[in-house]
């Protein structure tokens, strides 16, 4: 009887309901490590500022732990970013587990390596200096440069490509007078394995976006049939533009963002003196298994598409 009364106990929460009964014991934890761990680095230990840069980089931003979470939720902070010189380029997930008894909490510490890490206080002009004005650059110099927001729904992403488009517009438009076409604008939606443009008129009682065909052209690239080009003549003009394309992306609530993305959105920027282009990539949300009950089975399959 006591062994059969003690495995019913063991079994009436799950390992996400541990976590937050023994949230404090977590987070003195995690506080001890990172007094241990991350502590400034000296001078000496700076990269060397000659290290070519990569053709293809991939960077971190970590957003803050809201106050609904923290209080509705139970969660907390278990990722810290080590310093580094000049910037940081590692950032450590706690992960907290539990032994096979379900009674002895451990932490088992992973680092993950970027090229760089944004911290919650990073203003998305740094973000932007950092990771896109080199992007622009490229394509006024007449290449193709591309960038992907990813991560779990609510992470911050679309906040983040929003106010890189922003910076992004104003510094592709430095030095034009205005007169002359510039640039074009694509924006396209992947929804599943269907696409739609977010840049013509709705069609039928629903307002619904045209759907497009992806078609690959005699050298090799593919192009979206009959999608819609604008020619924005200043900033706000592109601003604009991107503004009303975001507005139009199919989106549902869900428990971790009450507007979130259902699909793909990519905004293709040609640049006609120099024949560059710049592609913004802003991907659906991923879903955590955690969140799963949150959502239907078309919206965990569009996400994953």
């Amino acid at each position: 009887g006591g062994d059969d009364g003690e495995e019913c106990g063991r079994q009436m929460f799950d390992k996400n309901t541990l976590r937050t009964m023994n949230r404090d014991l977590f987070v003195q934890c995690i506080q001890l490590w990172r007094r241990e761990n991350c502590r400034p680095q000296s001078r000496e230990e700076d990269g060397d500022p000659s290290a070519a840069t990569p053709a293809m980089q991939v960077f971190l931003r970590k957003r803050p732990i809201f106050e609904k979470e923290q209080q509705q939720r139970g969660d907390f902070d278990i990722a810290s970013i080590l310093p580094g010189r000049p910037e940081p380029t590692q950032i450590v997930l706690h992960n907290c587990l539990f032994q096979a008894d379900l009674k002895t909490p451990y932490m088992h510490h992973l680092t993950f390596d970027f090229d760089r890490v944004f911290n919650e206080s990073a203003e998305t002009e740094e973000v932007y200096r950092s990771v896109g004005a080199g992007l622009v650059r490229a394509s006024l110099d007449g290449r193709v440069s591309t960038m992907f927001m990813f991560g779990q729904t609510g992470s911050g992403k679309t906040h983040t490509m929003s106010g890189i488009q922003e910076h992004a517009a104003r510094e592709l438009f430095e030095g034009t007078d205005g007169d002359e076409p510039w640039l074009s604008v694509q924006y396209v939606e992947l929804r599943g394995n269907r696409s739609f443009d977010l840049l013509a008129p709705g069609v039928g009682k629903k307002n619904e976006r045209p759907e497009l065909r992806l078609r690959e052209q005699s050298d090799g690239s593919y192009s979206m049939e009959g999608a819609a080009d604008m020619f924005p003549k200043c900033p706000e003009e592109l601003c604009n533009i991107m503004e009303m394309a975001q507005s139009r992306r199919a989106t549902s609530a869900t428990d971790a963002n009450s507007v979130s993305s259902r699909s793909h959105a990519i905004c293709t920027i040609r640049l006609f003196q120099s024949d560059g282009q710049l592609m913004l990539v802003d991907c659906a949300g991923t879903e955590r298994k955690k969140d799963s009950m949150y959502h239907s089975k078309e919206r965990q399959q569009e996400g994953a598409e």
